[in-house]
């Protein structure tokens, strides 16, 4: 199965990576490891 991102949740995850990112150096790379890896479990659970 494949798994589209729409555009606006693109730019959500795009804004919450920097917003993460301007927290603390590092944490927007975290947030988009855990989106990615959630994103893996969805593919394998269909």
């Amino acid at each position: 199965m494949e798994l589209r991102i729409l555009d606006l949740a693109q730019q959500e995850m795009d804004e919450s990576f920097e917003f993460y990112e301007d927290q603390v150096t590092g944490l927007g790379h975290d947030f988009l490891i855990e989106i990615l890896a959630t994103l893996k479990r969805i593919k394998q659970d269909t």
